[in-house]
């Protein structure tokens, strides 16, 4: 209980230094402001997740106690908007106090790019739920037991599905190998395509963020656009990802 008030206050205090940050900078060094209240945000994730599962990390892991690609590109994207979203708003509030701070546009594209980061977000699960029903064979089941016990960790199996039950195991690399008992260590060549798309779309949507906070002292009419054919090009990515997920990598024993 004590360590959840502790955390509560925490993250009060972050969303203090978010407004103080924005409140006294975002005119004069938006950049700085912008950093900051990235690096503040980013702490109150940490937060949340050394209470949750004892890890900075936390927030990322899954319920199979795996590092999860799918939560952590929509971590980025909730970073990076939110973020945004309040530099943006501390920007046009500070230039004029009478302005109503959330007064600009959204563009279509970037509500687009974001459904589509939690639309993987909620359908990864699902498209792996066949698999938790599905029989491993023998020998992919004493593959990935012998992983684990090289690493020193316990498993926890579903299925096919590959798990371990201690979140304190789960590891980066878990964003790029398969999912199935057999495949635990093997790349996977959907999620490495997945993670450079999400990379690359988040910085360069990131860059056009400070381009537009430091490029005028004039109230801001809106977010940055985001490239429609680039949001095509998310929403490919994450389709053959989905796709690729749901298809059966190993036998069924």
């Amino acid at each position: 209980m004590r360590s959840y008030f502790a955390g509560l206050l925490t993250f009060i205090v972050c969303v203090f230094l978010v407004w103080l940050i924005n409140r006294t900078l975002i005119i004069s060094n938006s950049n700085i402001a912008f950093f900051s209240t990235l690096l503040i945000i980013v702490m109150s994730l940490v937060l949340i997740g050394v209470v949750t599962n004892g890890r900075p990390d936390g927030i990322l892991i899954d319920s199979r106690n795996r590092v999860s690609l799918s939560k952590f590109q929509a971590t980025l994207w909730t970073i990076l908007v939110i973020a945004a979203i309040v530099c943006v708003a501390s920007h046009n509030l500070t230039l004029n106090g009478e302005l109503l701070p959330l007064d600009f546009d959204i563009p279509t594209p970037l509500l687009a790019a974001t459904g589509i980061s939690a639309t993987s977000l909620v359908a990864a699960p699902v498209c792996l739920s066949f698999k938790a029903r599905a029989n491993p064979t023998p020998e992919n089941v004493a593959k990935a037991a012998a992983d684990l016990a090289a690493v020193g960790a316990v498993p926890r199996f579903a299925g096919k599905l590959f798990g371990r039950a201690d979140p304190a195991s789960a590891s980066w690399a878990d964003m790029i190998r398969g999912e199935e008992l057999g495949t635990e260590t093997t790349p996977d060549l959907a999620k490495i395509q997945q993670l450079y798309f999400s990379l690359l779309l988040i910085g360069i949507y990131g860059i056009a963020v400070l381009h537009v906070l430091s490029g005028t002292a004039a109230k801001i009419p809106g977010l940055p656009e985001l490239n429609e054919k680039l949001v095509w090009l998310m929403g490919v990515s994450h389709a053959s990802y989905l796709a690729y997920k749901a298809a059966p990598q190993t036998a069924n024993g």
